[in-house]
């Protein structure tokens, strides 16, 4: 026969491991996916793939953190006292710190990439003469730039929150 508190604990700490890598990575793969959005011009296979990262993962965040949440707070038992051989705790307990780190690299990362792209979007200005598109996209990067950083500053103090 099988345990049914042994799946429960089981299925519990896939969902944790989910939500303490999966976010973010999922968070980066959003930051990704609005640099992209940002740089992709007129370009409508880079603009489809970034709108398609920016939503996309933008929902499987949501799913992610909430989602379990809803379904023990309506479906799940109390809170379960330790009973010494939590070994997949320890597990996930050792992975959840790649989240920090890897949200501490995107920040890094992201504040002289979208200094770039803001110099990038001043020289594409400068440069278009009387060409409209041009400057509409110089424009776009000039001021959706400061958004995407802020975006990858604030995605892990959102996601801590949760």
């Amino acid at each position: 026969m099988v345990n049914t508190h042994a799946v429960q604990t089981v299925i519990e700490q896939a969902i944790r491991l989910i939500q303490l890598v999966g976010l973010p990575v999922m968070g980066v793969l959003l930051i990704i996916g609005l640099m992209i959005l940002l740089t992709s011009g007129k370009n409508p296979r880079r603009k489809r793939v970034g709108y398609t990262f920016t939503i996309g993962f933008t929902i499987l965040i949501l799913l992610v953190a909430f989602i379990p949440a809803f379904f023990f707070f309506y479906y799940g038992d109390g809170p379960k006292a330790a009973t010494g051989n939590e070994s997949i705790e320890g597990m996930v307990n050792d992975t959840a710190g790649i989240g920090g780190i890897l949200f501490k690299a995107v920040q890094y990362i992201a504040s002289p990439l979208t200094f770039f792209v803001f110099v990038l979007g001043i020289l594409i200005v400068l440069c278009a003469g009387k060409n409209p598109q041009r400057i509409r996209l110089g424009y776009g990067m000039m001021l959706f730039s400061p958004i995407v950083l802020g975006v990858a500053f604030a995605i892990p103090y959102l996601i801590s929150i949760l």
